[in-house]
């Protein structure tokens, strides 16, 4: 067989019809100018199955071969046959053949011989997508099979089981065999679980993903579930196709005793449990509880949220579906200003109410590009996607004034010291509420005595320019009680505001040296003012200039304080007693490998933390009595 050996199943009857295909002798002969037309169907039929090397398997009266040995055994027989004849027929034969070369000429004439049966009788398949050929029905290799002229073996549907006719020609015959499409393979189907709300009908194929058959599918229910009840139930599914062949599929049907869904207006408060019960359910709504927090599910905020209800049946997942279809309630304000003024549709806003977060458009993007009126349409949208209108008008005029820079004054600083060209400087401007100030001081060099100018500038987005020099004096480094205290009045105007009580701004002092300054060592342990200074200008210094940045920072807020050291003098330490009214309390500043915050701590506490590290704050208290 050809390409669907594997699937084709072969009869053959080795006794055939003679008068459907003559075997002739070698003394049989035939007039070259004779059409003679044969009819090899047979009425016997055998079936064969295909060997393991391929050969097709004959099963016949006479045993079980393959192809090859049945042409073998075919071609004995004739070889037998002919000699019987010319033993038993000679002179007939002879008299035959002499008759007929005298009467047409030996060299008109054809001898056929060694020929047996040339096609198969019928042919069967299994259905499917089949590609059917001539030599599916060739007995003989060496004798070609073709499909008869006319014939259109694509006409035939292999998926369809029954018997059709094929019409073939080998040589000078014709031949009608017979192809025989059976469907014995059952069907196979990938199969899935089905989950329904209480009321509703289901059928077989609600079940069913895909089906694999050549033929139509009928699905059907082995017996039909029980609807009337919540939870799961198992469900057999009987398949059977056009040809009676059947499989068998176990699923599972859940029945959800719940409402599928319930649907509440944004802003409401969380449904009940009962909101979730169906009344059909009677008693197995006895105890129902709901698994699901309240807490959890934001009823401000749309959308769909799985909830858990707990029945004696089981636990069922429902659906809480928050919908916003309340359209916002705005009013908005008229606008006089400029041009170039920032106006933003929220800047319009007067008052808004919605249950749900809004958001703020222009109905159409205005363009402020002269003076004169405009009306602007907002457009408010809830998170349900309602919205509101409202207008607005603005009057706009172009803006001239030029921003104001306030604060600039010149300065005076020693040498070495770090400059803050920001302290003190603001900027306004009637309409740019984010203006930025510029400051041209390229020229200075701090580590050089001598006078540098600075020049500070600012420009609104009407592309009016206000400008203000100052200069800037860098004198040698001295240490004197009014430059310290300078120095921490600017500190103290960057972390403090006149609305905190003491407590407050000491603990602003606090974090402010903590964060703001580095340790390094010094040799400077009786100048106060000149490591108040380091700690103040330079931000650096040991445990002498973090408490006297302290010091200098709480003389000038009037706060009562004490610079305290350690005794005796293993390791020398200093450290700030501030006094709030209760009593001294002490201040320490100074970062610590042990850690700890010493901000207004009591004297036993400190103690404590000093005995378990190594005498950190141990101090004579015959010169510091009364600390609390």
């Amino acid at each position: 067989m050809s390409n669907i050996d594997k699937e084709m199943e072969i009869i053959d009857l080795d006794n055939e019809d003679i008068t459907s295909e003559p075997d002739l002798s070698e003394d049989e002969i035939v007039h070259e100018d004779e059409t003679v037309s044969y009819d090899e169907n047979t009425s016997g039929e055998a079936a064969s199955d295909e060997t393991a090397s391929g050969e097709a398997a004959l099963d016949t009266e006479h045993g079980t071969t393959t192809h090859s040995e049945r042409s073998h055994k075919r071609h004995k027989k004739n070889k037998k046959k002919h000699k019987n004849r010319k033993k038993g027929h000679g002179i007939a034969v002879a008299l035959i053949l002499f008759t007929l070369l005298a009467a047409l000429g030996v060299g008109g004439y054809y001898i056929y011989s060694d020929y047996t049966g040339r096609v198969y009788s019928r042919a069967i398949i299994e259905a499917g997508d089949v590609e059917v050929t001539p030599d599916d029905f060739s007995k003989d290799p060496l004798k070609p099979v073709y499909f008869a002229d006319g014939f259109d073996i694509t006409a035939i549907d292999t998926k369809s089981p029954g018997d059709y006719d094929i019409s073939l020609t080998s040589g000078f015959y014709s031949y009608t065999s017979i192809l025989t499409v059976e469907d014995t393979t059952p069907p196979v189907a990938e199969i899935d679980t089905v989950t329904l709300e209480f009321g509703k009908e289901v059928t077989p194929s609600d079940f069913i993903i895909s089906i694999d058959d050549v033929t139509k599918v009928d699905v059907a229910f082995a017996t039909a579930p029980d609807l009337s009840k919540g939870g799961e139930s198992p469900v057999t599914l009987i398949l059977t196709d056009t040809s009676g062949n059947t499989a068998t599929y176990d699923s599972t049907l859940t029945i959800i005793p719940i409402h599928s869904s319930v649907v509440i207006e944004a802003g409401d408060d969380m449904p009940s449990v009962d909101s979730f019960l169906l009344p059909e359910m009677g008693s197995d709504n006895d105890g129902a509880v709901m698994l699901t927090s309240a807490g959890s599910i934001d009823t401000l905020i749309p959308g769909e949220y799985p909830v858990k209800i707990k029945l004696s049946s089981g636990t069922y997942e429902s659906r809480l579906i928050i919908e916003d279809t309340i359209a916002p309630v705005i009013t908005v304000k008229d606008f006089d200003g400029y041009i170039t003024s920032d106006i933003t549709p929220e800047s319009l806003i007067e008052t808004a109410e919605d249950s749900t977060e809004l958001k703020f458009s222009f109905k159409e993007e205005p363009e402020f590009d002269s003076e004169g009126t405009y009306e602007v349409t907002v457009v408010a949208t809830d998170m349900g996607g309602n919205t509101a209108e409202a207008v607005s008008t603005l009057k706009l005029i172009p803006d001239t004034e030029a921003p104001v820079i306030t604060g600039a004054k010149d300065i005076t600083i020693m040498q070495n010291y770090p400059i803050s060209y920001r302290d003190g400087i603001t900027v306004t401007d009637n309409c740019d509420e984010n203006i930025v100030l510029k400051i041209e001081a390229d020229s200075v060099n701090p580590k050089e005595l001598g006078t540098y100018p600075i020049v500070y500038s600012a420009t609104d987005r009407a592309g009016n320019t206000t400008e203000v020099p100052v200069t800037l004096t860098i004198i040698e480094e001295h240490y004197d009680e009014a430059t310290v205290y300078a120095l921490a009045s600017q500190t103290l105007a960057r972390i403090t505001t006149p609305e905190m009580n003491n407590m407050e701004k000491i603990t602003a002092i606090y974090w402010y040296v903590k964060k703001n300054m580095s340790y390094t060592e010094s040799d400077n342990k009786d100048d106060w003012l000149k490591a108040a200074y380091y700690g103040l200008a330079l931000h650096k210094g040991d445990c002498y200039s973090y408490c006297c940045a302290c010091k200098a920072m709480f003389d000038v807020l009037g706060i009562p304080n004490m610079i305290i050291d350690t005794y005796p003098l293993r390791i020398i330490h200093f450290w700030n007693l501030v006094d709030l009214g209760e009593g001294w309390r002490h201040f320490d500043t100074t970062p610590r490998i042990g850690g700890g915050e010493f901000l207004y701590m009591d004297d036993a506490t400190i103690t404590a933390y000093s005995v378990a590290h190594n005498n950190s704050h141990i101090y004579d208290r015959n010169r510091f009595p009364g600390i609390q």
